[in-house]
């Protein structure tokens, strides 16, 4: 991860106090930056060997950008890397979320991956990485049991088994892991290892959010959004969708996008141009593929903002390389690839 960018989000993340971090770096783990005018999207695969960088490109490819050894431990990182980036802070939003700063004090968010790595980029070594969560897990650690959960949800390094995530979340929630609980929630909505139950996922994504798991409440207000098992409720989503957003981990960034939705298109308020330019503008500034592409047709179609197509295919280009299939489409048909 040890690459230099400009401060994107900081401060209020809960600070992982473990003495060895490291194996919970272990995975896929995206970030996406400003980096000398450019907007960069950055993967980083750590496991037992270390970490490697790659640059992703728009139509789905990548290029190496580096790796060496990565430690953590104890809101510290260290890094094989050239200086600033050889050193540096960390904190755990959630399961999900990684906010680390390097010795110059720039700060980027990264993002955990759940899903194989796009073409031309090496996976992790899943089989080391489910040993050292088992062993975590073993002691106690409700983060590694909420990572072999999705491991066995996504059947990466093992056979997929809805009912082994499962029993792996259920572990996990009743040491008090939000992540967990909305994992609970996303299966009983989905039917995946349990009896679709629409009640039942909402009561878990409740308990999430109660739990204060950003992402409980934005599948909460997802429930709403969509009218799923309750009558569709625009103004009960925003509510959810806002108490996510004021997090700072990938629900808080999903919210954030939900947000510049219900403004664009005026769910349950009056429609706004600008509301959703600066709720897009924030989502993007966390890795949110979904909200440079909004940004995107923002500036193509001169909603809010005055018409300039070269804002455009910046934004198009950012959220393609951070795996957007609608931007890459757009960037194909316009002959942008």
């Amino acid at each position: 991860m040890a690459l230099s960018a400009g401060a994107l989000l900081a401060g209020g993340a809960r600070r992982a106090q473990a003495a060895d971090d490291t194996a919970r770096f272990y995975g896929a783990w995206i970030a996406i930056f400003e980096l000398n005018g450019q907007m960069v999207v950055v993967e980083s695969i750590h496991d037992g060997s270390g970490y490697k960088n790659y640059v992703r490109l728009p139509n789905g490819g990548s290029t190496p950008a580096g790796g060496g050894s990565f430690s953590a431990s104890n809101g510290k990182w260290t890094a094989t890397a050239a200086a600033p980036d050889d050193t540096g802070t960390y904190t755990f939003a959630d399961d999900y979320t990684a906010v680390c700063t390097n010795a110059a004090g720039q700060t980027v968010h990264w993002l955990r991956l759940d899903v194989a790595p796009p073409t031309g980029v090496t996976p992790p070594n899943y089989t080391q990485s489910m040993t050292a969560f088992l062993g975590a897990a073993n002691a106690g650690a409700t983060w590694a049991m909420n990572e072999i959960g999705d491991l066995y949800d996504y059947g990466l390094g093992v056979s997929r088994n809805y009912q082994l995530a499962m029993s792996w979340y259920q572990r996990a929630a009743a040491g008090g892991d939000g992540c967990a609980m909305n994992q609970i929630g996303h299966s009983y909505e989905s039917g995946q290892g349990v009896a679709r139950g629409y009640q039942q996922a909402m009561a878990w994504y409740q308990k999430a959010a109660a739990a204060r798991s950003d992402m409980g409440m934005y599948s909460a207000g997802l429930i709403y959004y969509n009218g799923i098992g309750v009558a569709k409720d625009y103004k009960q989503a925003m509510v959810w969708f806002q108490r996510a957003a004021a997090g700072q981990s990938v629900g808080s960034v999903n919210a954030m996008n939900a947000i510049g939705i219900l403004y664009q298109y005026g769910d349950g308020v009056a429609v706004d141009y600008q509301q959703a330019m600066a709720w897009f503008q924030k989502a993007a500034a966390a890795e949110s593929a979904a909200a440079m592409e909004h940004l995107g047709y923002l500036y193509l179609n001169g909603k809010g903002v005055p018409a300039d197509r070269n804002k455009a295919i910046v934004w198009y280009r950012a959220s393609a390389a951070a795996g957007d299939a609608p931007s890459q489409q757009w960037l194909q048909q316009n002959g942008l690839l």
